[in-house]
């Protein structure tokens, strides 16, 4: 993938494409820790499923900071409850840090007519109209068998 330098050219021009593509690269260093984090609270969450049912005086063992410590289940599930609460407090402000980076650069897109092309010259990245993507190149239509790189929480 590339973008096609403006018709201004010259070293403006790749000042321009320069600047779109580190907006980009922010965008998927979010996406990337935004999954990695909902893949953490989904961890927690099982591990809650799990302790729940069990006898608040039962045995079990935590990781922390790399050492492992023994603790009642009683004791552990308040604080794994707490983590969750905090990880999914922090995917939330990461999923509107991540809407903003998307407004962004489709903002900076447009005012610098920057077009997004593959190998071949075909535009991707939104650049077709009729195909119903946005600008994070997801179909709108979930009936097409495209990969899905973002998550919502």
């Amino acid at each position: 993938m590339s973008a096609e330098q403006p018709k201004d050219g010259g070293a403006a021009g790749r000042a321009i494409i320069a600047e779109f593509n580190q907006r980009r690269q922010r965008l998927a260093d979010t996406a990337r820790k935004l999954e990695e984090l909902v893949n953490e609270v989904q961890e927690h969450e099982m591990v809650v499923r799990t302790l729940e049912p069990m006898d608040k005086s039962r045995k079990c063992f935590r990781l922390i900071s790399e050492v492992l410590v023994e603790r009642t289940t009683g004791e552990t599930l308040p604080a794994v409850k707490k983590n969750k609460e905090a990880l999914e407090d922090v995917v939330k402000k990461l999923h509107r840090d991540m809407q903003q980076q998307e407004k962004e650069l489709t903002e900076y897109q447009q005012k610098h007519k920057i077009k997004v092309v593959d190998q071949e010259g075909r535009p991707i990245d939104g650049e077709d109209e009729d195909a119903g993507e946005g600008p994070s190149g997801q179909s709108s239509s979930s009936s097409q068998n495209k990969p899905q790189g973002m998550l919502a929480g």
